[in-house]
């Protein structure tokens, strides 16, 4: 019996720190997004012609912005539409809410699984308890 919980306790502290891995990404991909919708704002103003563009691995090149109201965006599978920057913002708030909504959701199963692992830590450290006092009567 005692076995068996400390192995349900250790597939719960793994289930938690897979869901604080998940929600360290998911928090990591909304600052990006809110990112990118503050430029996508700005970038139909911006008197600026020129721009950095990221090339990876902290790699730039200068880029003249040809159309200031049509940016590329990846929509998913490979696949890149021309959007205007209002479209794209209104893309990129709605990509934003999904990943806030399935962050709450790993928010409230992780809490769960922490209650889980609470009542697990208790009802082991009572049969232990018992398991020694058992013990120590023989």
């Amino acid at each position: 019996m005692l076995q068996s919980l400390l192995l349900r306790i250790r597939s719960y502290q793994a289930a938690l720190e897979d869901m604080a891995r998940q929600s360290t990404l998911a928090e990591r991909a909304l600052v990006e997004m809110a990112a990118a919708i503050e430029a996508v704002e700005a970038l139909p103003k911006t008197k600026e012609t020129e721009a950095l563009i990221p090339l990876g691995a902290g790699v730039y090149t200068k880029a003249h912005l040809a159309a200031k109201d049509e940016i590329i965006v990846a929509s998913g599978a490979g696949v890149f539409v021309k959007k205007s920057a209002a479209e794209t913002k209104i893309f990129l708030e709605e990509r934003k809410k999904r990943i806030e909504d399935n962050l709450n959701t790993l928010r409230a199963e992780a809490q769960r699984v922490a209650t889980e692992l609470d009542k697990a830590n208790v009802a082991a450290e009572e049969l232990y308890a018992k398991l020694q006092g058992a013990c120590a009567q023989t």
